[in-house]
């Protein structure tokens, strides 16, 4: 129960990371189609009311640095320092969760592999009478460990795949058109994206993303046939 606990406190706030990220994302989308907008229609007046008139940019709501009273500059900079405090949440939650996160995904994954393989073997043993129900409890339990295995998996891949958007953004603003306080802000910004690399891991062993699902099934799956092998080899 304790367990389920951590991995659940640790999703709730790998989730909220992920919002964090999101929303950073957001603002530099509204900034990457106002710069394409400056670009491309520069007659039009610098204003966001009058894009929205113009239904140029009809699909976002400019509530960012124009009605703020910010410049562009200032408003990488803001946008920066939350992508900053993101990167330091990251590894606060890496120190605190890390030696957890390593002992609950092994611990799953061997689970996983025992119960398959004892279903496999348990031709032998006669206190089973209803093998049906035997079985349903079984890969009950394999799906319970499965799922939470790839739930915490998945959580902190979607968060570093978010977080990689962020540096494509970025290198498309910056290809644009722009004034040096807000050229300098994006280097800035891109130089600490590329510094500060956003990713889960279990005391530095292995990354969490979908690359750590495919190879738990390959090493689970070479284990149980070599486990089978020696099984059916004892037999003889």
């Amino acid at each position: 129960m304790d367990t389920c606990c951590l991995e659940m406190h640790f999703f709730i706030l790998c989730y909220i990371i992920y919002q964090k990220i999101q929303l950073i994302n957001v603002d530099l989308t509204m900034l990457r189609v106002d710069t394409n907008i400056t670009n491309n229609y520069p007659f039009l007046l610098p204003s966001g009311d009058r894009y929205v008139k113009l239904n140029i940019v009809n699909s976002f709501n400019y509530s960012g640095f124009k009605f703020n009273g910010m410049s562009k500059a200032c408003f990488v900079r803001y946008l920066r320092i939350k992508y900053q405090l993101t990167v330091e949440a990251v590894k606060n939650l890496n120190d605190v969760f890390g030696i957890q996160l390593g002992l609950f995904l092994c611990t799953l994954w061997l689970m996983t592999s025992l119960t398959m393989y004892y279903d496999l073997t348990r031709g032998e043993h006669s206190s089973y009478d209803n093998i049906t129900i035997s079985k349903i409890i079984l890969y009950g339990w394999v799906l319970q460990y499965t799922t939470r295995f790839i739930l915490i998996t998945l959580i902190a891949h979607t968060t570093t795949k978010e977080a990689c958007k962020t540096k494509v953004l970025i290198t498309d603003i910056n290809n644009r058109f722009l004034d040096p306080g807000t050229k300098e802000e994006l280097q800035l910004f891109f130089n600490q994206i590329s510094s500060n690399s956003m990713e889960f891991t279990a005391c530095d062993f292995f990354t969490l993303n979908t690359h750590l699902i495919t190879s738990a099934i390959a090493a689970g799956t070479t284990y149980l046939v070599i486990l089978l092998q020696f099984n059916s080899s004892n037999k003889q």
